[in-house]
């Protein structure tokens, strides 16, 4: 999850982005307010932000200084420049320092729509480069294929290699040795079959140099791919496509959705996957992500108990899965652009306006 910094010596706008943009959809965590540039730079270190979304003009630090600094020790912060007035000089930074948009002020709801867009694209990027670091380093991967090579479950490698020829084709190095990996976690699932171990090894062998000469991410993908289909030939499908399990997810989170404990985590855990591969499936057959299929449904149910009952605000929070009634309030009035105590004062009297002009 993207850490984001707003960085700005107006208050107001400090207030404004962390208030009006919906981090939680995004899969981002605001970590916070600096009112210089080199308070901000101090955050930075100290909340290990990715993002930064900064103003050109600020007092003891500006911008450009910061942007200088960060591209000395902190290369990998992403930014968004704010402005009151244009500076093409500053704007030729982008390509040197790591500024991904350049936005004049004052800020609109078009504005915010562009920060929140652009924060959601450079999200999703750093989440593709962590995921690739994941999946070569971290030993939850080994333990994925595994897992579901022993239960069978073939949605899960169905989706991930249509998932690393669609995004990360041009991934070649990587990409081989992530085949290579899953080549070698295979013949070693083989082995615990009762397969002759001498003529795994060699086959090993045979299989990865093979692997090392094959041209092109599409070659190496399709190579690993049908290796997994030959093994899954002779096995059980735990699960027949991707949709089919997304809609096995989806009807978990529709029932579960008044939990607050139900976080991604718990949700990686319930069905066997990693966070970082299930979070991203979800992501690319519905549209949305898990946290803001959850927020939504909540907010469903909660305009339905406004409506239909007497229930305190806090009720229905609680009812709904909301943590608290601030964090309920916030996210109701994002989408219904009211708060929820208004909205219901609001509905119920159109109602009963429309039901006297029928009498």
């Amino acid at each position: 999850m993207a850490r984001v910094l707003v960085a700005d010596d107006d208050k107001r706008v400090c207030e404004c982005l962390e208030r009006l943009i919906d981090w939680q959809s995004l899969e981002c965590e605001f970590a916070g307010m600096a009112y210089n540039g080199e308070q901000a730079y101090k955050m930075i270190e100290e909340q290990q932000a990715d993002i930064l979304i900064t103003d050109l003009k600020m007092p003891v630090m500006g911008g450009v200084e910061l942007l200088k600094k960060l591209h000395e020790n902190h290369k990998n912060v992403v930014t968004i420049f704010l402005s009151a007035y244009e500076d093409f000089s500053a704007a030729q930074l982008g390509m040197e320092y790591n500024v991904k948009r350049y936005i004049l002020k004052p800020l609109d709801q078009y504005k915010i729509k562009e920060i929140t867009e652009t924060v959601s694209e450079i999200n999703d990027q750093l989440s593709k480069e962590q995921y690739l670091h994941y999946l070569l380093s971290g030993r939850s991967f080994e333990h994925d294929v595994k897992n579901n090579l022993e239960t069978g479950n073939y949605v899960f490698f169905e989706s991930f290699f249509a998932e690393m020829e669609e995004n990360f084709s041009e991934q070649y190095s990587l990409l081989s040795a992530v085949c290579l990996k899953i080549i070698n976690l295979l013949y070693e699932y083989l082995k615990t079959l009762g397969f002759n171990e001498k003529s795994v090894e060699n086959g090993q062998m045979t299989i990865n140099e093979t692997v090392n000469k094959l041209g092109g991410t599409k070659s190496i993908i399709d190579f690993t791919w049908k290796m997994i289909q030959n093994v899954f030939s002779v096995m059980p499908k735990k699960v027949d496509t991707v949709t089919k399990f997304i809609e096995e997810i989806k009807e978990y989170l529709n029932e579960n959705y008044n939990n607050p404990d139900l976080y991604l985590p718990v949700i990686a855990e319930k069905f066997g996957f990693s966070q970082q591969h299930i979070r991203r499936l979800f992501k690319n057959e519905t549209g949305t992500t898990i946290t803001g299929y959850i927020a939504r449904k909540r907010v469903e149910k909660s305009e339905e108990l406004l409506l239909k009952t007497d229930m305190l605000i806090k009720d229905i929070a609680e009812c709904c899965g909301f943590t608290d009634s601030h964090n309920f309030i916030s996210c109701f009035s994002r989408v219904y652009k009211k708060s929820p105590g208004k909205y219901r004062e609001d509905t119920r009297a159109r109602y009963n306006e429309k039901k006297e002009n029928k009498v």
